[in-house]
């Protein structure tokens, strides 16, 4: 739908290359913070509008989106070094926008905007292994490479089957029932699951679900939600919204049987 132009807009100093609705929402968060303002009135400058409605939707995501109107008009185009700890059983929260990768171009879009996949399985990864040698962005470059993205969930399941193998895991397909999901959930057991598009969220991603709580409700990492991300789920919510899911663990190797 054509861009639409009026008088919210014109009168607080908004962008007029976005549409009315947008302006609107935009107007009554003026408020919020100095970059939020800033960004607000040069939204044209930003390029996307799916990256203003990201701001919009996640407040954590202002600077991100804010280092947008750099006076070069360029954003890091090579991600940070991940350095954090991490430890086997633990699962580091991890979001798409995070500055350290969220810039760099994945499936034709800023990884921001389409690095579910890679942010999941790096997820995954660190809180199954222990090891933090695998981020998002290195994911995201291997699947690139791979020729791995996917036009619906921007990153393809076979990549993610492939790249499990390569780094020691073992993902299988599991059918999309709640008693198959919450059963799968044990210690050691973690699950990406594809989220169809308007359910969750407005768009079909990745997400990762680990842990069943004591009243049957189990966890869920949403790359792309702070708000998904920040409560327990019914399994039977998570199951009917689901594409497909898979349980991901560490390949069992002689060794590790031995000492088990």
């Amino acid at each position: 739908m054509a861009a639409q132009t009026g008088t919210p807009a014109t009168e607080n100093k908004i962008s007029t290359s976005i549409s009315a609705d947008l302006a609107n929402e935009l107007n009554e968060r003026l408020k919020q913070n100095e970059t939020f303002a800033k960004v607000v009135e040069n939204a044209d400058k930003v390029g996307n509008p799916e990256l203003i409605e990201l701001m919009l939707r996640e407040p954590s995501a202002i600077d991100y989106v804010a280092a947008y109107l750099a006076e070069d008009g360029e954003v890091p185009t090579e991600a940070q070094p991940f350095d954090e700890n991490v430890s086997k059983g633990y699962y580091p929260t991890l979001y798409t926008w995070d500055t350290r990768w969220g810039y760099l171009t994945y499936a034709d879009k800023p990884m921001a905007l389409s690095g579910s996949g890679p942010t999941a399985f790096a997820m995954a990864y660190m809180g199954l292994t222990g090891k933090n040698d695998q981020s998002p962005d290195s994911i995201a470059q291997k699947a690139t490479s791979a020729k791995g993205t996917d036009p619906t969930f921007d990153t393809s399941p076979e990549f993610l089957l492939s790249a499990s193998r390569e780094f020691g895991l073992v993902m299988e397909k599991i059918d999309t029932s709640k008693e198959d999901m919450s059963d799968s959930i044990e210690s050691g057991t973690a699950l990406l699951v594809q989220i169809r598009e308007r359910t969750l969220t407005d768009s079909a991603h990745w997400v990762l679900v680990t842990g069943r709580n004591l009243d049957g409700s189990i966890n869920m990492h949403d790359p792309t939600s702070t708000s998904v991300t920040e409560h327990p789920w019914d399994p039977d919510t998570i199951s009917s919204n689901a594409q497909a899911i898979y349980t991901l663990t560490v390949k069992q190797t002689s060794e590790s049987n031995s000492n088990s």
